[in-house]
């Protein structure tokens, strides 16, 4: 899901990510569902910084756009 969109800022470690004990019990389809609600999260703060518009660069996703995803998106394995 991260290979084109949304553009992951190079302090985003995926498999640092995966190891993260807050991903335990998380299936692929959770994992997922992470990067979604990360985009949306960095996409959210772009326009609230910009007045409704994205920057030329475009989105870029943070550590910090994932840990408030992680709020959201619980495990779906027990």
């Amino acid at each position: 899901i991260t290979k084109h969109r949304p553009k992951l800022a190079p302090e985003v470690d995926l498999e640092k990510l995966g190891r993260d004990k807050r991903c335990t019990g998380f299936s692929g389809a959770d994992l997922s569902a992470l990067i979604r609600e990360s985009a949306m999260a960095a996409l959210s703060e772009a326009f609230a910084a910009n007045g409704g518009v994205i920057p030329n660069g475009g989105l870029e996703v943070y550590l910090r756009h994932i840990d408030a995803a992680f709020m959201r998106v619980a495990p779906s394995v027990s």
